[in-house]
């Protein structure tokens, strides 16, 4: 089923979508500039979140977040980038190639 206008995901990808966009729309709004702990321990609860799910999209979604060009407040990078580090795939040896 396809997403209808107005904003509404599909049901089978609902969630998927919603956990990549949360971080990104919340960043994007004026109120979210200002570092406050408790948008810091949103910020880095999601992005772990993310990254514990380990879907490239996702993945690559964080490292857009995390850019330093990307022009954010350096306490949104920080607290995407402790988000990652915390995350349960981080522990986790690399693949062999």
């Amino acid at each position: 089923m396809a997403a209808e206008s107005g904003g509404d995901l599909a049901p089978e990808n609902s969630y998927e979508e919603a956990v990549r966009a949360v971080p990104q729309e919340l960043l994007r709004s004026g109120v979210w500039t200002a570092d406050r702990p408790e948008h810091r321990a949103l910020v880095t609860a999601l992005a772990t979140a993310i990254s514990n799910e380990g879907r490239a999209e996702g993945i690559d979604a964080l490292r857009r977040l995390s850019a330093a060009a990307n022009g954010r407040p350096a306490w949104q990078r920080t607290a995407v980038l402790q988000g990652v580090k915390a995350s349960s795939r981080a522990a986790q040896p690399a693949p062999a190639a």
